[in-house]
């Protein structure tokens, strides 16, 4: 199982799937923008998939466009940041960190980082 990160323009979908290629292709086929995956973590079990999943879906919560789609600018960095084999408590951390600094960026009138 795998927690995914496919990018459409200026969007990225976070999910998991067994097999991200896959899921990719069927989110295309209904889909005019083309899709790349950015980043892709190994997980243990669907479980594990399924918490990765959530803990990233709330700590990106004020990026999200519907669902599972999120604003891929402000989290870009976070997610190049990505290992196939890293642990959820590291991810969620350059997550946090990031949007943290963004944040900060933010109130002295500086752009995405």
């Amino acid at each position: 199982m795998y927690l995914y990160f496919i990018q459409a323009r200026s969007y990225v979908k976070i999910g998991y799937a067994s097999d991200p290629v896959d899921r990719m292709n069927e989110l295309q086929v209904g889909n005019p923008i083309p899709m790349q995956i950015v980043a892709v973590v190994r997980c243990n079990s669907q479980g594990h998939a399924q918490a990765f999943e959530r803990a990233i879906h709330s700590i990106v919560r004020r990026y999200s466009i519907r669902g599972e789609w999120f604003e891929y600018g402000p989290i870009a960095w976070a997610i190049s940041r990505l290992r196939t084999n890293i642990h959820i408590d590291e991810a969620c951390s350059i997550f946090r960190n990031h949007l943290k600094h963004q944040r900060a960026k933010r109130g002295k009138g500086l752009a995405y980082a």
